[in-house]
């Protein structure tokens, strides 16, 4: 082989190595850039499954029956339906919070229905009724705690959650369909009233 045909292939050689180098250096960036998520948690939080338990507005007004065929109306005063997506990059402590929180009152009762989830550990819901000098009491909880943060919670997210035995209930896009109240009777859910736009 001539002095000219051995420095060509050592030539081609070198730019076959540089093109393998340049090709790994341009995978190991590519995976670098792509594993750098921002967030805690991945993007599929079911936001919508989660705030359908209370598919309420402020200014609805709901009814209910009891036992003794009494009704009983209750008015949204407040309605809040949050999600919290936690980034590394600015020292949160909390990687993820979904909460949806309605406000009922009337004359005799001011209630506090609420579902939320906290960092894919833990699903709650509560009742709670809030008397004069802010003293409040849990009319029903509902509480489920899984060891390692995991999307396996989106199983709990079921279509009926029940509350403390049987003190109260809520459903998928229906919202709070029973409780018992302070002087332990039960009211059931009959219908909704929308506030006029």
């Amino acid at each position: 082989m001539s002095e000219k045909n051995s420095t060509f292939v050592a030539y081609l050689m070198k730019i076959t190595y540089m093109k393998k180098v340049a090709f790994l250096l341009l995978v190991i960036v590519g995976i670098g850039f792509s594993s750098c998520d921002p967030y805690y948690v991945p993007d599929n939080f079911p936001t919508k499954l989660l705030f359908s338990y209370l598919p309420y507005k402020e200014g609805d007004t709901l009814l209910y029956t009891n036992y003794k065929i009494d009704t009983m109306k209750l008015v949204v005063k407040e309605h809040d339906e949050e999600y919290f997506r936690g980034q590394r990059n600015n020292s949160d402590h909390i990687k993820e919070n979904a909460c949806v929180l309605t406000r009922l009152s009337n004359r005799n009762l001011n209630l506090t229905v609420s579902c939320a989830c906290h960092e894919r550990q833990v699903f709650e819901a509560k009742l709670t009724h809030q008397a004069q000098g802010n003293n409040i009491q849990v009319l029903g909880k509902y509480l489920y705690e899984q060891e390692e943060m995991s999307d396996i919670i989106f199983n709990r997210f079921v279509d009926e959650i029940k509350l403390s035995e049987d003190q109260a209930t809520i459903k998928r896009n229906r919202g709070l369909v029973e409780f018992t109240d302070l002087k332990s009777v039960k009211w059931k859910y009959i219908g909704k009233k929308s506030k006029k736009k």
